[in-house]
């Protein structure tokens, strides 16, 4: 059981849980514009209703929960250490995203089962619950689903949190809820921390164990690349210098476009490489570049990149580790917009040399440790994202020092997967 939840269950969960039953028949309708948008994948919609045509295996199952490809990538590597060292025999993870089911299967990890999270209405988590009966849930970072705590409390199932972050935003609004998140995180056994500062907002949010271990991003593995296809991307952009914007958000393909027009007058031949967050979005920057007069070449349409191609839009998925491996200098997305910034890890551990926006909020203490060190560039707009660009690819020397000073900053941090998976040795169902 938890350690300790409030009496009864507050109003705005009480009205949260109505509410879901009310609009559990319009579900129908939100997920089929979520399919038009690409958002779902049509031929698993039963999974978001807790339905699934996957038996459950025999034996002791941990259910791990991740949001989206950030959160995935960060506890995939829990999920492989504790199917290596017998903690559990099965995992089964599920996420929201299209492009994070993308990233699971394609890891292939033998007994692991990938499906799409449940909507969190009490019919559906019900169902999946019934389903699954899993032995132990964790949830990654700040997924507190009021449902499936509520639900997997009820069923007496022990619930932690691994990798635990509170945005200040997030905190802002759980503070006006004192009741409400006091009794969410009632339901958690544990929580584990990704930062001291993370700690201590739990803990004035109510959670009563916390524990620090450090952010398991910081022990993932690099993005895959395949050297033949990045031997093969080399030759295509044969002697271009070449920056990559790595996960923009709307707004931001229009500033990387300024951004490599201003820096092109100094940069001859300068290629731009566009990966967008949301790859679906693909088709709508394309025309966006194309109204501007920019040469487009468009990956998912498998479009040749030559030597006039002005931007490169990879709008593809699971290839960032080609497109970083490819370039000189890299902008982090979702900084130059106010949605609060990107996750930096990857790039570095690939060798980049990381430029970002001033919107860095939700991975603030990584970019300060970088611009205290001089391992980053910080700019305002597309005209200082231009002139970082041309300092980056014109002095060599000076980018690769930033590159290994990055990748020290990262190296120092790690440890948080021996960390938490010894914490979470007591609640672990074993073999069985």
């Amino acid at each position: 059981m938890a350690t300790r939840m409030t009496d009864k269950t507050p109003l705005p969960l009480l009205a949260y849980r109505i509410a879901g039953t009310a609009i559990r028949p319009l579900s129908q309708i939100y997920l089929q514009r979520r399919v038009n948008q690409g958002k779902e994948n049509p031929s698993r919609l039963n999974e978001r209703y807790g339905h699934s045509t996957v038996a459950r295996p025999g034996g002791p199952l941990i259910w791990i929960h991740a949001a989206s490809v950030g959160e995935t990538v960060a506890v995939l590597p829990l999920a492989v250490r504790l199917l290596q060292e017998g903690s559990c025999q099965n995992i089964l993870m599920t996420t929201g995203t299209v492009t994070s089911a993308t990233f699971v299967e394609r890891r292939a990890v033998p007994n692991l089962i990938h499906q799409y999270a449940p909507i969190d209405f009490p019919d559906c988590v019900g169902a999946f619950i019934d389903h699954w009966k899993p032995d132990l849930a964790l949830f990654a970072e700040s997924e507190l689903w009021p449902t499936m705590l509520e639900t997997l409390g009820e069923r007496g199932v022990p619930a932690i949190m691994v990798n635990g972050r509170i945005s200040d935003r997030s905190f802002q609004r759980w503070k006006s809820l004192p009741q409400t998140i006091l009794h969410l995180l009632g339901r958690f056994n544990l929580c584990i921390a990704q930062s001291e500062d993370d700690g201590t907002k739990l803990k004035e949010l109510g959670a009563e164990k916390i524990v620090v271990s450090g952010n398991l991003k910081f022990d993932a593995p690099p993005p895959a690349v395949d050297l033949v296809t990045l031997s093969d991307f080399k030759m295509q952009i044969g002697g271009r210098l070449v920056w990559v914007a790595v996960s923009t958000h709307p707004g931001e393909e229009d500033l990387a476009a300024d951004a490599h027009e201003i820096a092109r007058r100094t940069v001859p031949g300068l290629l731009t490489v566009i990966v967008p967050r949301h790859p679906e979005r693909g088709s709508e920057i394309a025309k966006l570049l194309q109204r501007r007069d920019f040469n487009i070449a468009q990956r998912s349409l498998n479009e040749p990149l030559g030597s006039t191609t002005d931007i490169y839009l990879a709008d593809t998925l699971g290839e960032l580790g080609l497109f970083c491996s490819a370039g000189h200098a890299v902008f982090m997305g979702g900084s130059l917009v106010p949605h609060g910034g990107q996750n930096p890890i990857e790039p570095i551990k690939l060798g980049a040399a990381v430029i970002h926006g001033p919107h860095v909020h939700n991975f603030a203490w990584i970019y300060d440790a970088l611009d205290r060190a001089a391992a980053g560039i910080a700019v305002r707009d597309s005209l200082e994202l231009a002139d970082a660009i041309r300092q980056m690819l014109t002095k060599p020397t000076s980018r690769q020092r930033m590159a290994r000073q990055s990748q020290e900053i990262i190296t120092g941090l790690t440890g948080a997967l021996d960390r938490t998976v010894q914490l979470l040795r007591p609640f672990c169902p074993g073999r069985g």
